[in-house]
């Protein structure tokens, strides 16, 4: 096997490595809560198992071929699926979690944001073209894009730790991010219907099979719901310094007259 086939094998294989991560963080942002011990427990339980799960199906669809188009050169419409039922259903699920709030609280910005230093295994898009698998009209938008979010990654949660006047960088980092997301989302969906030309060929059959689809089945949503985790941490924290500064201005408005 050519060494770039090796490579995207390792970059799919790395999924369970940085869940491992995802849910390492999640507890000890829940240590820092200041929620008993009884309630951290319960709601580790309640997205670490769900989480597991859709990792182990999605992988699981994958394996056995359930995301390979039924038609060669169009898109499976299982994929979409995959991509925003899991992704709402988190969002709306975690969106109204007095607890997720909680622990957004207690954990550092930078946290959320220099976790997805993973999306540079996005590489596997450009290595899958490198060899002939897939058309540079998809793989090079969405290989290089990812490498970049990936690389900028750390560098911004570093700024963003330093100092709460970085926070527009934090922003930037998770819009860029997310455009990255969508725009291969995009170009994939509109191919896959048949809407793009023919010479824009960007579905090859590599793309729907094993490994290489458990990147759109599942790390793009999971991607899409730690930027929304993100870009909400963020504004959380201004809104709590933006209430906390107004109290104490108040007072001594009041200690003036």
């Amino acid at each position: 096997m050519h060494w770039l086939e090796d490579f995207t094998y390792v970059g799919i294989l790395a999924r369970p490595v940085y869940v491992g991560l995802v849910l390492l963080g999640l507890a000890l942002g829940l240590g820092r809560s200041g929620i008993s011990p009884e309630r951290q427990r319960r709601f580790f339980l309640a997205i670490a198992v769900p989480l597991l799960v859709w990792l182990a199906i999605a992988w699981y669809a994958a394996y056995v071929g359930a995301f390979v188009p039924a038609v060669p050169g169009r898109g499976s419409p299982v994929v979409p699926l995959a991509i925003f039922v899991p992704l709402i259903v988190w969002i709306a699920v975690l969106r109204r979690s007095k607890v997720m709030a909680a622990v957004l609280d207690a954990v550092p910005s930078s946290w959320l944001i220099g976790l997805q230093a993973y999306r540079v295994l996005g590489a596997a898009f450009l290595a899958q073209w490198a060899i002939g698998n897939a058309s540079g009209a998809f793989a090079i938008p969405a290989g290089v894009g990812d490498v970049i979010v990936g690389l900028l990654a750390p560098l911004a949660a570093i700024l963003v730790s330093r100092s709460g006047t970085n926070r527009w960088i934090g922003y930037g980092w998770n819009a860029l991010g997310t455009l990255d997301l969508v725009s291969a989302v995009t170009l994939g969906i509109l191919n896959g219907a048949g809407i793009l030309p023919p010479p824009v060929n960007v579905l090859a059959p590599s793309l729907g099979a094993y490994p290489l689809v458990l990147v759109p089945a599942f790390t793009v949503p999971l991607s899409f719901v730690l930027h929304f985790l993100s870009v909400w941490q963020l504004r959380r924290r201004s809104a709590n310094e933006t209430t906390a500064v107004r109290p104490s201005l108040d007072h001594e408005l009041v200690l003036q007259r």
